[in-house]
């Protein structure tokens, strides 16, 4: 925050923080099971429950089961192939829902 000589935040730095405050940021989640696993138990419902966030896409390792996560958690975008969500300009974050050991072989 930019402050002025008198100690007070200057009005465009005040204006810059409350537009960064209320923009949604578009969240894609690798690894959303809509039967089961970590990211359907905790990952999803964080997302889809706290104001500023919104669950934008998912991603698993085949269109079928990320087509069936999108349904399960109404979503449009779903990806069969990681790479494609992260070459989605439409998705600020990209959050990895599954345990960490899980990771290392997408």
């Amino acid at each position: 925050m930019r402050v002025n000589r008198i100690g007070e935040a200057s009005s465009r730095t005040r204006n810059t923080e409350r537009n960064t405050m209320t923009k949604t940021l578009r969240v894609g989640i690798i690894g959303a099971n809509a039967e089961r696993g970590w990211a359907r138990e905790s990952h999803v419902p964080a997302v889809q429950g706290l104001n500023g966030l919104e669950l934008a896409a998912v991603a698993n390792k085949g269109q079928e089961a990320a087509d069936a996560a999108a349904r399960a958690f109404s979503v449009e975008k779903a990806y069969g192939n990681v790479a494609d969500l992260f070459r989605d300009p439409d998705v600020n974050q990209r959050d990895p829902g599954t345990r960490g050991y899980h990771v290392f072989t997408m």
